[in-house]
């Protein structure tokens, strides 16, 4: 029995005729051409959810009509497994949760000032409570001196 195909745990199983509709049929090639498209009609909907994903597989080869009257073994054939499946990511667009950024890439305080604020912002997606969590990193200043590292979660 083969693997199921691998699937990176940041991406769900897409669901035929909720996220993609049903496909199947043939891809035609004609005398001299190397190369036909596959469509897969991807459904948009309104759901907060992650990349999802569906694969696409080649299952057999036919000869349409003959072209000489001796026949050539194993042709056309498939070729390996690993190239005879897709995996097609459906990228979540619906940004339920929102991106989470600081509001300002610098800011300026004096050496006397107590506890400069710095605004971190929610764009997009209000569907949950989220948090994110912050540290202070000395990239220029050096730990201990003129700043105190912090390490904490917003909510």
């Amino acid at each position: 029995m083969e693997k199921p195909p691998y699937f990176p745990p940041s991406i769900a199983r897409a669901t035929q005729g909720r996220d993609y509709m049903p496909a199947s049929g043939f891809a035609l090639f004609r005398a001299n051409q190397s190369e036909a498209t596959i469509t897969i009609s991807v459904l948009d909907d309104d759901e907060p959810e992650r990349s999802e994903s569906v694969f696409v597989e080649l299952l057999n080869s036919t000869l349409i009509e003959k072209v000489q009257n001796r026949p050539i073994p194993n042709s056309p054939r498939l070729g390996p497994k690993v190239e005879t499946t897709a995996h097609l990511i459906i990228i979540a667009n619906d940004d339920a949760f929102g991106t989470l950024q600081l509001s300002a890439p610098v800011v300026r305080v004096a050496e006397n000032h107590v506890g400069p604020i710095i605004n971190v912002t929610r764009a997009g997606g209000a569907f949950a409570d989220v948090s994110v969590k912050f540290k202070a990193v000395p990239i220029t200043a050096v730990a201990g001196e003129k700043r105190h590292p912090r390490s904490s979660e917003v909510f």
